[in-house]
């Protein structure tokens, strides 16, 4: 057994000693799990895991092609049973026989791994988890140690002990699973059954069952490395059969590298980080135009040849990407722009092409002079700073006419420039609806309501960048219809009063709303009352 540790040492040296500098055509490794014995000494029909025993051992696999290969190898384990195990089975127990061996197991095995292929896909290496096969010969080297003290005098037991069997041809077969850890090393877990042609692993045999051979199980884990002749590039390909050997590259393109995956390697592509056409000697044609990307100079849009692939999208003989004005056929005086407003100034230049303008003003106006272009002036008629867009402040507030809502009276920005309704003319409008009143049921204005709506009138006229809003509204006492129509009324009476008093009707609009929008309960006299009301808002026009 030393020397069986020391071959596996030496072997072990070899094969790391061999990985750097090989072709990947072996692979080499170890087996480390466990062996399992069901024979004579355990139940019929019966695998005893309490029987289980460490096993190790090496492999040595030649690669006939990615999915197939030959591997041959060395494994030992120690199988145990004992009849001792089964007190409840009289016919063993009282036999009583036990058993130990240690056996060594050569086999040539043939290994297929179907998914294999899926490693080298697209003719790059990429790990993957893939299962695999394995099944044929082995021969065994036996050396069972049986005890048959507690019944030396069963039926067989003399034949038994008379009879050895050190060499013992088996059947091997199993499934595998493996993965890449890296391009070199693999990690598997694998299990294989091995029938014995012969029924004397455990040595019990004539005094057992002996119209039933023996079998045992090795099952656990391998770590493997590939291995093979000289590789200098270390991509997996032997020199041998690499175009090029020094530098790593892909199986695809016979070992040299091909960045862009296009299926020509890069020395002989004139385009080699970017996929192409073998017609285009690896260049692509992205706009498909007949001109190579690397000729290109308009590689993205479809053009022609005589314009080395760039198009004349207005047919003046000039092409885009000189063409200052691509979409406008002009001449090529004015590099292929016209000038539309015939103000000298080509339209490419022309920042206003279809309005005179000057030089000074990259060709357009500014009719005011004020130091603004037209299409960039908010008035242009009218001279203005640039602060306020080319537009005046004429009621000196800090907002430019163009933005200011009410540009003849100031008012702070958070307004829109319009003044502000002074608190007590806001507080005479919010009181207003308190204090118009009607006939009962009647849209006639009671006297009592005109000195409200006579300062109504004076508070519209200080403030003529805004609008009155009238409203009316009603309780829910009848009929719906008649209370919308009454509240419409209402409205309409303040705004004739209005009207009269000499306000524009351009500045008013009324409305009726009925009974929606009550700003008290509808369920007492004096909550009815303060809905039966006329509303006045002011808005900036």
């Amino acid at each position: 057994m030393k020397s069986f540790y020391l071959l596996l040492t030496i072997i072990l040296v070899s094969i790391s000693s061999l990985s750097y500098a090989q072709e990947e055509k072996w692979d080499g490794g170890f087996f480390i799990g466990a062996a399992n014995y069901a024979g004579d000494l355990i139940e019929p029909n019966l695998v005893d895991l309490s029987n289980t025993n460490a096993a190790f051992g090496f492999m040595l696999k030649r690669n006939i092609s990615q999915s197939f290969g030959v591997r041959l190898g060395l494994t030992t384990g120690k199988l145990t049973g004992s009849d001792l195990d089964y007190p409840d089975n009289e016919s063993l127990f009282d036999r009583g026989f036990t058993f130990d061996n240690r056996l060594t197991e050569l086999s040539l095995l043939a290994q297929w791994e179907p998914l294999a292929g899926n490693r080298y896909k697209g003719g790059n290496f990429r790990k993957i988890l893939s299962p695999y096969l394995f099944a044929g010969p082995g021969l065994a080297f036996s050396n069972p140690e049986t005890d048959y003290s507690n019944n030396m005098t069963a039926r067989g037991v003399q034949e038994d002990i008379d009879s050895e069997e050190k060499t013992l041809l088996v059947l091997v077969g199993g499934v595998g699973l493996r993965y890449d850890i890296t391009r070199k090393w693999n990690l598997g877990l694998e299990v294989g059954l091995r029938p014995a042609m012969s029924d004397r692993i455990d040595g019990v045999s004539a005094s057992g069952n002996a119209d039933k051979d023996d079998w045992y199980t090795f099952g656990g884990l391998t770590l493997t490395t590939r291995f093979g002749a000289k590789d200098t590039d270390g991509d997996g390909i032997a020199d041998d059969s690499d175009d090029c050997p020094t530098i790593a590259g892909i199986t695809a393109t016979s070992g040299c590298p091909d960045a862009d995956l296009d299926g020509i390697p890069d020395n002989k592509d004139a385009c080699p980080n970017d996929a192409g056409d073998a017609k285009f000697n690896g260049c692509p044609d992205s706009d498909d135009d007949g001109v190579a990307d690397n000729q290109d100079n308009c590689p993205n849009t479809p053009g022609i040849r005589r314009f080395r692939g760039c198009p004349d999208t207005d047919g003046d003989g000039i092409a885009d990407p000189v063409d200052i004005c691509p979409t406008i056929a002009g001449v090529a005086a004015l590099d292929g722009c016209p000038d539309a407003d015939s103000d000298g100034i080509t339209d490419a230049d022309d920042a206003c092409p279809q309005l005179a303008g000057t030089a000074s003003a990259n060709g357009c106006p500014d009719a005011d002079n004020d130091g603004i272009i037209d299409p960039n002036d908010k008035c242009p008629e009218v001279a203005g700073p640039s602060e306020f867009g080319g537009c005046p402040d004429r009621d000196g507030d800090g907002i430019g006419d163009a933005d200011d809502a009410c540009p003849t009276n100031a008012g702070p920005i958070e307004n829109d420039g319009c003044p502000v309704i002074n608190a007590d003319d806001q507080a005479a409008l919010d009181l207003a609806m308190e204090n118009i009143r009607f006939r009962t049921g009647s849209n006639q204005l009671l006297s009592q309501s005109n000195a409200t709506l006579d300062e109504i009138a004076e508070i519209i006229t200080r403030y003529p960048n805004y609008n009155l809003k009238i409203s009316g509204y009603s309780d829910n006492v009848g009929n719906d219809a008649a209370n919308q129509s009454l509240s419409e009324r209402r409205a309409l009476a303040c705004f004739q009063y209005l009207l009269v008093k000499g306000i524009s009707r351009d500045r008013m609009s009324y409305a009726g709303y009925g009974e929606t929008n009550p700003i008290e309960t509808n369920d007492t006299v004096a909550g009815r009352a303060r809905n039966r009301r006329v509303e006045f808002d002011l808005e900036i026009r």
